[in-house]
Order: C-alpha cells, then structure tokens, then sequence
C-alpha cells in the first residue's frame, strides 16, 4: 500500500557528501535571500537523526532575524510559529526549479511530517491536502488521497506523535506502527511490500504470529480492531497470507534482522521486540555475544536493551473475560478498559506497556548469551501499545460456572481447616445427637405396639422402664446438641476473625491506584457483612446442613427398614424437588451477590455523607441526601422482594410436597394395615420418620440456598483476598543508615495517574534536590507539585524515567524503610481517632515504646504543648473522627473543635517524634490565618533542621527562605532559581505568582 518514503534518501545518502548537502541548502538559502552566515541548516541536517533532534538542532534564519524554525520544546510553540516554518519547507520541498532539491528533501522529510503534526490540530485540511499532493508522487504511489488524510488526522498534539501516530519514519532504518481501527490489513500489507527492510518484516511476523489460533494451547490472541470484529465470528482475524511464514522463513528474517543491526553502523537503533516460543533458539543460532549493539540500542533518549524473552503460562487459567498481562521488567499495565463486541464477549483492552503475547516477562538468558549481573531494565514508553484480548477456544465458558462453583467451595473449605479440630468435635457430637433424634421414632413406634397389641395387660412396669431409658437417652442428645452450637459458634467467629483480619491486610497492602478506584463504602461492606456472611456459611450453616443431610439419610434408612414399599413410593417425588432446589439456588446466588453490591453502594453513599455532615448542612442538601439515599435503599428492598418471591415459590413448593407425602403414607399405610403387611406402631414410625426426612429436606434447602449466598458474597472476598498489589508492600534494598544522605532526583519522568491514563502530568520532568537543601516547588494549581510528593512516597510509579534517592532508584529500594525515612505533614493532615498522645506516637517505628515524656517534648518543639495542655484531659483527651472534635469528658463541658492551625501543629510533632532525614511539606500553612501560620511556621523551621525539605507552597513566608525554588507549570519546571533572582525576572510566572499574593494580601 504505501512504499518506504526513506527509502530514496538512504539512496541519495550512500553517493551524497556532506558538501553536496552543504552546497544544495547553500543554494536553497541564497535563492530564498535568506542569511547564512555559520551554516546552523548545514549542522542541523548534518547531525540529526530523529525529527526530534531535526527540530531541536535545526535553525532558518529570517528576513527580520534569526529565529528557530522549530522550538526545543515544540509543544509550547503558537500554531502561527508552526505555520510560517511549515509554509517555508513546503515551499523549498515544492520547488522544481531547484537542482537540489530531490537530494535534500528526504533529509527534510521528518521534519516535515513533524512540523505538520503540530497543524493538523488547528490547520486547514487543506494543509494535509497539499502534504499528500507533493508527496503521493514520489513515495505514496499506491496510496489514496483518503487514507493518507486519514492516517495524518489521527494526531492531535505534538505529544501524541509517540503514541498513536499511524506510521512514522525516521532516519535510522526503522519503523513503528501501530494497530488501530482498521489498519491491521494494512499493516501486514505494508511490511509484506518488497521494497522495506528485514527488520520491517520481523514486526510483520511478529505480529502476524500474535493473531494465528495455531500453536496456542488454550487461548488465541487477536488484534483488537474493527476490521477483526467485522468478520462473521467477531473474533477471527483478518485472512491475509503471509508468504514470510511459509517453509521456516521466519526464522532466517529473523536472524538477517539481527545480523544487520549487529553488522550494521552505530547510528542504526533497532526495537526488538518478539513473542516467539523459540526465541532462546534464534539468539543461539544468530551467535549474539553479550556486547553486541543490541545491548546498546537507543530509541529517541530512551534505553532499550534486548533479553531472552520467553513465554510462560499463566498461574490459573483465565476466564474469557481476563487478559494476558504483560511486564515489561519493573513496568506494569496501567489501565484496563473493558468493551464489548457484536457477539457479546466481554473484551479487555490493555493501555500501556503492553504487546500481543501471551503472558510474557524478561529473563537474563541462561545460555549466558545476554546475561548481566545488573537488573535489567527496558524503556518502551515510546512504543505505542497495541490493544490485545484473550479469550477461550471452545465451549470452555459453558463449562466455567460449575469449575468456578467447586473451586469456590474448596477455598470455603480452605477457611475451615484452621478449625478443623473443634469442627471434627462438632461432627462428633453432631452425630450422637442425630442418632439420638432419629432413634426416637422407631422405640415410639414400639411403645405405640405394645399398648395396641396388649390393651388389657398391665404393662406399666415395661412401659416406665422404657420412657425412663428414652428420657436418658434425650438428655444426652440434647447435652451433644448444645455442645455441637457451642464448638461451630466459637469456631465460627474465629473464621470470621481471621477473615476479617487477611482481608484488611490485603486492603492496606493495596497501592494507592487501588484506592483511586474502588469506593470506601464497598471495601467497608465486604469487611463488616460479607464476611459475616461468608462466616455463618461454613459454620452454622455447614452445622445445620451436615445435620439436615445426616437425619435424612438415617431417616430414609430407616423408612426402608420398616416398609421398603412404602418407602420406595414416597421417595418417588425427591428428584423433582431436588431439581427444583438447584434452580432456585444458582438464582438465589445471583441475587445474593446483587444484593451485596448493592449494599455496599448504599453503605458508600452513607459513609461518605454522614462523614461529610458539615458541608451538607453548609449547603442545606439534606432533603437531597435523604432522597438519594432512599433510592438505594428501595433497589434494596426490590432484590428482597425479588428473593421473598423466590424463596416463597421454592418453600410452598416443598412444604406442599411435604404434605402430599403425608396424606400419600396415611393412604398407603392404611391399605398395607388392612392387608395385614404393616402394624401400627410401625405405620407411627414410618410416618414420625417421614416427618424427620421432610423437615432434614427443608433444612437441607435452607444450607443450600445459605451456602449460595455465601459463595456470592466469598466470591466479591476473593477479588480482594487473592489480588496481588502493582507495587510493592515490604520488599527491595535497605540502604546503609552511615552513608544514607537524603539526596532525590528526578530524571526524564513521565507520569499519568491510572485513574486518567489520558491525562499527562509530568513530561520529560527532571529535577535534583541536594541533601540538606531546603528546596520549594511553586506553580499554580493543577501543575503537579502534589505529584511530586506522591512519586517520592512510592505511593505510584513514573511510566518512565526514574526518581532517584542517593542515586539509587526508589523502585529497587524498600517502599516501607523509604516511607519510614520521609516525613510529611500535608494541607489538611489527619487525625485518627484516638488520644492526642497516641496521634503523636503514630510518627514513631514503634509507637507502644514512646515514652510521655518524649511525646510532650515534641509537642513543645512545635507549639502545640501549651493548647494540648488546656484541653479537659490533656494529652489524653480522645480525638474525634478526623480530628474534628474532642470527645470523652464531661458532657457538662462544652465540645472544644481543633482548629486548622491546632491539628497542623499536632501533625508537625507526629513528624518531629519519626525524625525523618528527608521532610514533604504540602502547602502546609496555606489554610492558617496569620497567628497560626507564624506559630506553625516557627515549628516547621525547627522541624526543618538539618534535613532534605522540599516545599510546595504558595506563601511567601514559606519559600522566602528556600535554597532553591522550582516553578512548574503544566508538568514541567519552567523556572528556577532562587526567591530573589525569580523576583528579577519582569515576564516571569514566579513574579506573576508572587504580584497576585500580594495584591491579594493587600
């Protein structure tokens, strides 16, 4: 479809010399008038390699002076600035009459796709028209007008020129493409021409073999894009042949890609990137030792280092709803999208760094080929994703729900085992009771026989030595009863215990993403209902149907044995019950987990509103909140209607069905009575035995539907129990606490939260704060200064780039060891409830073993021991929820609140008890009023001594006395120096921002 537009240049670039180049942009300049007096063009083209670089390095001077075609950083740049250098080249490109112009123009054909980037946003389609009218000649002959638009319209910033940009073309022999929407044909088309590169055709192999159904064991990989979706299955890919693959040709394109990067010049960077099976065996046979220029690959600044790649099988077999997760060496996915095609499956996106193989990490060879003794790392930040899912082969989904099931019972059971001794007691006792109970019957039906048979004998005596035997045997059944209810109840609330404890364990080990997008409430309900749900399940209910299952099995045992006819007739309508009771409940277990979810929406809108009382009454909104609430609750109540009306169906089915067994045995037993084949007493037992099996029956449906409820609220526990955190909780490298300085750096970060993997915070953001230096960060809102505390804190990871402690990157350190050497104290810090005293041990490794006197020592070191002091109990008065007021005193003395500049000082004396090396002050003064900023003030100097501070603020006050002071700016630092040379600066945003709080202030 479309031919290699470098192709050309790397032709004229074999037979020109630098003074051909010099003489053809000499020409080009003494033709346009333009001033070239130390050749920056001739430098320009001369040591680029990438349009970035072109950009950056290449400078045109005008008529009216010299000014730089493209800016160093472009993305700032006015759309008119983009417009008058894009009209030069165009006009330079388009000009026939020049003898030189088809050498140069290759040279300058990055440029101008880079350049035109930057228009497309606000230009005319007339600009993209004219691009594809110069070029569709010479490099595009087999493209439309249409397609090339298409393609070039799909960029809207110059950003976005690394993400999703089609198809871009560089100096350097290479390629990347990515798949998007209906390019896949034309992508394998594209890498199939005759006239691209051997490596060009191992991305088409590479992709290609990422599509094909064959040679996977239990899942197929596909590209996500219409063109797939439109086949009639909605899943296959596109059928297009690919000859690369036919008699083992992919192997040896493979092996000439590599030998061309390893023979070939310095200049040439190459992305390997395979999901091959055999890939150990390519890089044997290619013979690559360990210093090959693979190792030393660079793709635009950014490091890329070859590994053997091999794939593994995932730990548990995936759902059709789950993807294969890819890591790319301490890289991890950052968002899941889910949407669904026209046939209904359910199609997970993955956004990031991420590729179309099948579970894949990087490993040091074994063979020693590429082994290193350094961790490896691998930078693809710039290598747009390619949207990949997985799904099953066969009828797999169909048999998902009954595997699930049994594996959600084994994990119930798994709860159970701790238990296990006081549940075998249970058992135990559980048994003697059962054959107590169900022996009753047949010596009743006997006592029954003996007064029928013999109505005037005096049987007293044999009559009261049986009662008397049956009221002793009752006592002990009824002793082993109680004991079984004492053993399953304690051993339940210690499951439940346990439980609770694993789950809140596995909440607080979560990385804050998590956080970001799962609701307090919800995490709340499954810690408080669902596992006392789950709880009940296992043991009361299990208690309950391991005795229901017991008695009917003894009962029916016993219907046998006193008239197997009887019993044969009766149990003749069990399998339509039975039937009946598996239908209702997997319905029940639905509606057991919508109720729970809908619980925990419920339990989240009150958590957040009863915690937000004073805003809602600011506003007057409680009417609003009632009404809101309400609704969720009325969904409540429709799922209990919806399971009243179920579980009312299934009851009255059963208990009909147990009535009519009755009247059937009264029938029947009076016609085996009247035959002579069944006396009485026996008829009396037959029928107290039925009676025991209905109600067993009942109980067993009882457990069941219980035991359902219970795997829909295990199964919302699991999620939680069993996810493994993105981040880190306690493990890495502790540093040597001698030689530990405080040193942070950021290099080349750049960051998006993964709640907003759309939104760029940080771009390219370097910044270095020396030990000991006290350096302050401004901008206005929405810059990224709280960011910066987040990263330092590990709370999240840079997408790329690293944040650095005494040179060492955070990402291989301990997050727990570096949290416990950072202190922060924040805008509005947080107060848990509990006493003052014990909010300020919370900053020690070990509060229990902080003494009063050291907590008073530094509550007076930040001026918070003489307002502490005042308060009814003094360091013991309890803190109320956040802080907000003081609670268990005298209800005769009025409720003291804690002011803003009161809890700051109590959060900086948490701080001062932890004695950080490092301190993050977050606008912590910027909500005081003037007497509480100079008190907290003064203490945060004090707390400032000695340590590495960094300081987000606004005032004046708080940065004056900063070594350094950054100002950000849309994530990136655009000034930088000290108060006094920032103020200096006439046009400067520091002196902007410094003039507004002053004027304010005024």
């Amino acid at each position: 479809m479309f031919g290699d537009p470098l192709q050309p240049g790397r032709e004229v670039m074999k037979r020109v010399r630098t003074e051909q180049v010099q003489v053809a942009v000499s020409c080009y300049l003494k033709r346009r008038q333009y001033v070239d007096s130390d050749g920056p063009l001739k430098q320009g083209l001369r040591l680029s390699q990438t349009p970035e670089e072109m950009a950056a390095n290449l400078t045109v001077q005008s008529e009216s002076g010299c000014a730089n075609a493209v800016s160093a950083a472009p993305c700032q740049a006015e759309p008119q600035q983009y417009e008058v250098q894009f009209g030069r080249l165009r006009s330079f490109l388009t000009d026939s009459d020049s003898q030189h112009s088809h050498e140069v123009m290759p040279l300058l054909y990055p440029l101008f796709v880079y350049l035109h980037l930057n228009l497309v946003q606000s230009g005319p389609k007339s600009t993209v028209e004219s691009f594809y009218s110069r070029f569709h000649g010479m490099f595009l002959q087999n493209a439309s007008q249409k397609d090339i638009i298409e393609q070039l319209q799909t960029t809207q910033t110059i950003q976005d020129i690394l993400s999703n940009f089609q198809l871009r073309a560089f100096l350097d022999n290479k390629y990347v493409v990515r798949l998007q929407e209906d390019s896949y044909n034309y992508l394998i088309r594209y890498l199939q021409s005759d006239n691209n590169t051997a490596l060009c055709k191992v991305l088409a192999v590479h992709i290609h073999l990422d599509v094909q159904p064959a040679k996977r064991t239990d899942y197929q990989l596909y590209a996500s894009g219409s063109s797939s979706r439109s086949e009639s299955s909605g899943l296959e890919p596109p059928d297009v042949p690919n000859p690369i693959l036919q008699n083992g040709a992919a192997l040896e394109v493979l092996q000439e890609s590599i030998k061309r990067v390893k023979d070939g010049p310095p200049s040439l960077t190459t992305i390997c990137f395979y999901a091959f099976y055999n890939t150990e065996q390519l890089l044997n046979t290619a013979e690559i030792s360990s210093d090959s220029k693979l190792l030393a690959a660079g793709f635009d600044n950014s490091c890329i280092k070859l590994w053997s790649l091999r794939s593994k099988k995932l730990k548990s077999e995936p759902h059709h709803v789950d993807t294969s997760r890819i890591r790319l060496a301490c890289d991890t996915l950052e968002e899941e999208e889910s949407e669904e095609d026209n046939t209904g499956t359910e199609m997970k996106i993955l956004r990031g760094h991420c590729g179309p193989v099948y579970s894949t990490r990087f490993l040091a060879d074994s063979s020693g080929l590429l082994s290193c003794s350094e961790d490896m790392s691998i930078r693809l930040q710039r290598i747009p994703a390619v949207a990949t899912g997985v799904r099953d082969l066969g009828n797999d989904s169909q048999r998902r729900p009954a595997a699930t099931q049994r594996s959600e019972v084994w994990k119930l059971m798994g709860l159970v085992h701790p238990e296990r001794g006081r549940l075998s007691a249970a058992v135990g006792f559980l048994a003697v009771s059962s054959v107590i109970t169900m022996s009753a019957p047949f010596f009743l039906g006997k006592i029954i026989d003996v007064i029928y048979t013999n109505p005037s004998a005096d049987y007293s005596d044999s009559l009261t030595r049986l009662c008397a035997g049956l009221t002793c045997v009752f006592l002990c059944g009824a002793a082993a009863n109680a004991i079984r209810v004492y053993l399953m109840q304690s051993s339940g609330q210690s499951i439940v215990n346990r439980l609770r404890t694993s789950l809140f364990s596995s909440i607080l080990r979560q990385e804050v993403a998590f956080f970001d997008k799962t609701r307090t409430g919800e995490l709340i309900n499954r810690l408080s209902s669902d596992t006392a749900l789950l709880g009940r399940s296992v043991t009361e209910n299990l208690s309950d149907g391991l005795r229901a299952g017991a008695q009917a099995s003894v009962g029916v045992g016993m219907m046998f044995f006193v008239s197997p006819s009887l019993a044969t007739f009766v149990l003749s309508v069990v399998p339509p019950i039975s039937i009946l009771a598996v239908i209702y409940g997997r319905y029940l277990r639905k509606l057991s987990k919508a109720t729970q979810d809908s619980l925990a929406q419920a339990t989240q809108l009150a958590e957040e509103r009863i915690g937000n009382i004073r805003t809602i009454r600011a506003f007057g909104k409680e009417t609003l909140e009632v009404e809101k609430y309400s609704s969720q609750v009325d969904r409540l109540l429709q799922l209990a209607r919806k399971e009243a009306f179920a579980r009312a169906g299934f009851f009255g089915a059963a208990g009909l069905s147990g009535n009519l067994i009755v009247l059937s045995v009264l029938y029947k037993g009076g016609l085996l009575m009247g035959s002579a084949h069944m006396t009485v007493g026996e008829l009396s037992s037959f029928l107290m035995y039925a009676f025991w099996v209905g109600l067993s029956i009942g109980g067993l449906s009882s457990f069941y539907s219980e035991l359902m409820k219970g795997l829909g609220a295990g199964g919302r526990l699991w999620e939680l129990l069993e996810r493994q955190p993105q981040l880190p909780f306690n493990e890495g490298t502790v540093l040597d606490e001698k030689s530990f300085q405080g040193a942070l750096e950021f290099r080349n970060v750049h960051f998006t939260y993964p709640a907003r993997p759309e939104v760029s915070v940080f771009h390219d953001f370097s910044l270095s704060i020396p030990s000991g230096s006290v350096t302050a960060l401004v901008g206005p809102s929405g810059s990224g200064k709280s960011t910066v505390v987040s990263l330092l804190l590990r709370l999240y990871d840079p997408v790329s780039g690293t944040v650095s402690l005494d040179g060492h990157d955070i990402r291989q350190l301990n997050p727990t060891w570096l949290r416990s050497k950072v202190g922060t104290v924040s805008q509005e810090p947080v107060l848990f409830s509990c006493s003052v005293a014990e909010n300020i041990a919370y900053g020690a490794d070990n509060p229990s073993s902080v003494t009063a006197q050291q907590v008073e020592r530094a509550a007076e070191v930040a001026n918070a021991a003489e307002f502490i002091r005042r308060f009814p109990q003094g360091f013991s008065t309890v803190v109320g929820e956040k802080g907000i007021l003081l609670s268990e005193f005298s209800l005769s003395l009025p409720l003291p609140f804690v002011s803003g500049g009161q809890k700051q000082r109590i959060a900086i004396a948490r701080a001062l008890l932890k004695n950080p090396k490092i301190l993050l002050l977050d606008e912590a003064t910027s909500a005081l009023d003037a007497e509480n900023e100079h008190l907290v003030q003064e203490a945060l100097d004090r707390l400032m001594e000695g340590r590495t501070v960094l300081i987000i603020a606004h005032r004046l006050s708080t940065i004056k006395n900063a070594n350094f002071v950054a100002v950000l700016d849309q994530g990136k630092i655009v000034e930088h120096g000290t108060h006094e040379e920032l103020l200096l600066k006439p046009n400067g945003l520091y002196r902007k921002l410094m003039n507004k709080q002053s004027f304010m202030s005024v």
